[in-house]
């Protein structure tokens, strides 16, 4: 198989915090327009790895490659240029802010007020009409950008979370670490049909998820941790949730025949 067939590829990674080792042979990749669901058990690495992928944190080994060539991530802003952008379970959204507030923290946009060089002003007007245009291009139902977060649904909170981390463009390799946990069924589905719209437009999908539903109505190849290393990777046609589920909780060992593709991160 030639490297140029995954768009993404993490190969024997490696991470310890002190004596603790969170990782050990964390491996996962995507292709382009294919959603790769990567599973686990509280404490399998997960998070970890996706961490380092979004350049929250280095790893200590193994290889990180885009198209086949490797890459080094040493900042969010580093990620985020190289096309990879990271929807998180903790939304990380400000309260008290409103929505085009909390969709331009820390990347505002200002207005040079010369003769004086070095005085700016933020650019409310631009901000608040890029935030309308990004919200309608999602087809989010957020009716005023204006309100507060605090007075949002769990769905709403999840929809401004998503227009956030996909502002500017869209993604190469696109990360959602648990999309619809917490949401009702009618805001589940628009999450759900989010990630396949960015599927379709050819975006390599890695989904963390607990629930086996979603996994395998969207995923592609399912990839499960378990102790801070990746024990098996597996086409969905080729497995079932039983088969996943015991994988994840120790319940199956391991999978030793054919089906298992976690040789192939050795090539």
């Amino acid at each position: 198989m030639a490297k140029s067939d995954y768009l993404l590829e993490m190969r024997h990674i490696q991470k310890s915090f002190g004596a603790v080792v969170a990782l050990s042979n964390g491996c996962v990749r995507a292709k382009s327009g294919e959603v790769n669901a990567l599973i686990g058990g509280n404490g399998a690495g997960k998070s970890t790895l996706i961490k380092i992928l979004s350049g929250y944190q280095p790893c200590d080994a193994g290889d990180i490659l885009l198209n086949g060539e490797k890459v080094e991530i040493h900042s969010t802003t580093e990620a985020q240029d190289l096309g990879i952008k990271t929807i998180y379970q903790e939304l990380a959204l400000f309260e008290k802010m409103n929505v085009y507030e909390n969709m331009y923290v820390g990347r505002e946009l200002t207005i040079d007020k010369r003769p004086i060089k070095w005085l700016k002003v933020l650019d409310l007007k631009k901000m608040r009409e890029n935030a309308q245009a990004e919200i309608k291009r999602m087809g989010f139902n957020i009716p005023n950008i204006f309100n507060r977060v605090m007075f949002m649904s769990g769905g709403q909170r999840q929809a401004i979370a998503c227009a956030k981390a996909l502002m500017g463009g869209a993604p190469s390799v696109l990360i959602m670490d648990e999309p619809t946990a917490a949401l009702g069924v009618k805001e589940g589905r628009e999450i759900i049909d989010l990630m396949k719209k960015y599927r379709d437009e050819g975006a390599a999908i890695i989904l963390i998820s607990h629930n086996m539903r979603t996994v395998f109505e969207v995923a592609n190849e399912i990839t499960v941790m378990r102790l801070g290393e990746t024990i098996a990777s597996l086409k969905k046609e080729d497995t079932n949730e039983e088969e996943v589920v015991g994988l994840m909780t120790g319940a199956i060992d391991n999978i030793t025949d054919e089906r298992n593709l976690i040789g192939e991160y050795d090539m």
